[in-house]
């Protein structure tokens, strides 16, 4: 594998590679920067079952992977934001 290249690893080899510094992961689009906006903007218009069906569990998951990324602040803010609208 060449350096730089870009592959789809299971999230077990993902967790391995990114221990070992050997890779540096990338998050999937529900974690990234436009779905930070979007729900910054209105949380509830998002359907997150369409857009990431396991939204909450893999960002558990990833969060410890990516310390950065601040994915645990993400989803608590989403969560704080969905549960607000369903008690309106």
């Amino acid at each position: 594998i060449e350096a730089g290249a870009i592959l789809e690893v299971p999230l077990w080899l993902a967790r391995i590679l990114a221990r070992s510094r050997t890779a540096t992961i990338i998050l999937p689009r529900c974690y990234g920067q436009s779905m930070r906006e979007e729900v910054r903007a209105g949380a509830e218009s998002i359907a997150l079952m369409e857009v990431a069906p396991h939204f909450y569990g893999l960002g558990e998951k990833l969060s410890g992977m990516t310390p950065t990324a601040r994915i645990a602040d993400f989803m608590s803010t989403t969560f704080r934001k969905r549960l607000a609208m369903m008690y309106e």
